[in-house]
């Protein structure tokens, strides 16, 4: 989705949300469901049924983003590498339902809008932003614990593998045995 969409979709949020606050205008229905009088499109009804499968799926994924900082923290290696492929099977499942909805909602913009599909649509937004947050501060950690065990093991061995004997002097050294798994 592009910026001007995102911004659209926020403003719109922040211009109903000062009246349901204040009891003006009408209140959010509960996820899927429309209020009294009010019908959803055929095409709306289309949209909710794939933005409910798709905020169902986010849960899952962030349940499993969960287990994967867990295991990354505790070094489960063959428990993570599980979780990385569930999660690769996750995330296909979610561009398809994703794909989906594009092809719904098409150029209708307006359609996130319609009381039914707004509280479903916004639901799903935010456990995106939060699956992205969660994804960027794995991410993070990673990066910051291989850079420091790189530089730890640069400190050790720098020199392109010559190490210095008690002398001073450039001693050979076999570093065979050293073995650094750099995919983690």
């Amino acid at each position: 989705m592009g910026m001007n969409f995102m911004k659209a979709f926020s403003e719109r949020l922040r211009q109903v949300a000062p009246a349901r606050a204040e009891g003006h205008g009408r209140q959010a229905p509960a996820a899927g469901r429309q209020s009294e009088g009010e019908e959803l499109s055929e095409g709306g009804r289309e949209l909710v049924k794939v933005l409910k499968s798709q905020d169902e799926l986010l849960d899952t994924i962030l349940r499993e983003q969960d287990k994967m900082h867990r295991d990354v923290k505790q070094r489960k290696w063959d428990s993570l590498q599980k979780s990385m492929s569930q999660m690769r099977t996750l995330s296909d499942s979610f561009v398809a339902l994703d794909r989906q909805r594009e092809a719904l909602a098409g150029d209708n913009r307006g359609i996130y809008f319609e009381p039914g599909v707004e509280p479903v649509f916004a639901s799903v937004r935010s456990k995106l932003t939060r699956s992205k947050i969660e994804n960027d501060a794995l991410r993070s950690y990673v990066s910051a614990t291989k850079d420091f065990i790189s530089g730890i093991i640069d400190e050790c061995y720098a020199g392109g593998g010559m190490c210095y004997g008690q002398n001073g002097r450039m001693v050979s050294s076999e570093v065979g045995s050293v073995l650094i798994n750099t995919e983690f």
